[in-house]
């Protein structure tokens, strides 16, 4: 299986200061995409915490930090966004708590998670475990594409697309799916 995700138990940075786990983020749920700004949840790909992979990147940082998250998912690293089994020790990464880019000082390939979690913001980015990282797997522009007839889906309450991306979605539409100042 392919698995294009974020570990359910990475932690997300809310726009009210606090932080919870992926696998309990809901549509509309406000997230931090930059250490200033804010977005919402619009549309979930898969939410599913049962499925286990040995798909994922694992990489650490100092401040005894870490991020698990699938090979293709797409990160900023020396201010470009790359995927993640680009990544390599030495390579650096916007760390959003100390506002600081830091190096990663360890990277595991392979590396065995359980619990997939893929949402998306209408910004394209999120920030997991005080990393900033893009919601897609693809390049900004082709995911931007994609996710077009799914956002007005999304803000029209509709769905034509199926179950693929709407696999255990909660019922949420937000009316406003701009970003905003912290």
């Amino acid at each position: 299986m392919k698995v294009t995700a974020f570990l359910g138990a990475g932690t997300v940075s809310l726009g009210d200061g606090f932080s919870k786990a992926m696998s309990e983020l809901e549509l509309g749920n406000r997230v931090l995409v930059s250490p200033t700004e804010i977005c919402w949840v619009i549309v979930w790909g898969h939410k599913q915490a049962s499925v286990a992979s040995s798909d994922y990147v694992r990489v650490e940082w100092k401040f005894d930090k870490h991020l698990t998250l699938s090979k293709g998912r797409f990160t900023s690293s020396n201010r470009k966004l790359v995927p993640s089994h680009a990544l390599r020790v030495g390579v650096m990464m916007q760390e959003t708590e100390f506002n600081t880019s830091v190096p990663i000082v360890f990277v595991q390939y392979f590396a065995n998670a359980k619990g997939l979690c893929k949402s998306h913001v209408a910004h394209g980015a999120i920030m997991v475990n005080c990393v900033l990282v893009s919601t897609h797997s693809v390049l900004p522009r082709a995911a931007h594409a994609r996710l077009l007839v799914k956002r007005l889906q999304s803000a029209l309450g509709l769905s034509a697309q199926g179950g693929s991306l709407d696999d255990q979605t909660p019922s949420f539409s937000p009316q406003n799916i701009v970003m905003t100042s912290k």
